[in-house]
């Protein structure tokens, strides 16, 4: 298991409960964010278990969804829908991308 793999799972589950609130004013959105979260989080753990180009191209989906999913949240919080982000929360996000961001493109030897 990854160091990485339990925030990112804490984090799937902040932004799906996010999503009841986002889905009384934009039900797509919401579904959106819950389906790229949950596939974020997914993602990175058939990572984990994958080898050669099929770990790379899991966590290279994973980063995908996970910065989907970030963005459908940003959204919501600028239409008012949820509060903004926290300094905290916002940390946790910039970890959880520049640790996908290395597992998707890890530097050729």
């Amino acid at each position: 298991m990854l160091e990485i793999e339990p925030v990112v799972v804490d984090w799937t589950v902040r932004a799906y409960r996010a999503s009841y609130a986002i889905a009384k004013c934009d039900r797509d959105l919401a579904d959106q964010l819950r389906r790229s979260a949950k596939s974020a989080s997914q993602n990175l753990s058939e990572g984990i278990g994958a080898y050669g180009g099929n770990k790379q191209r899991a966590y290279r989906i994973a980063l995908g969804e996970f910065r989907e999913s970030r963005t459908s949240l940003e959204i919501a919080r600028r239409l008012d829908f949820t509060p903004a982000a926290t300094d905290e929360e916002r940390d946790i996000e910039q970890r959880i991308e520049g640790t996908l961001v290395k597992l998707a493109y890890p530097r050729s030897r």
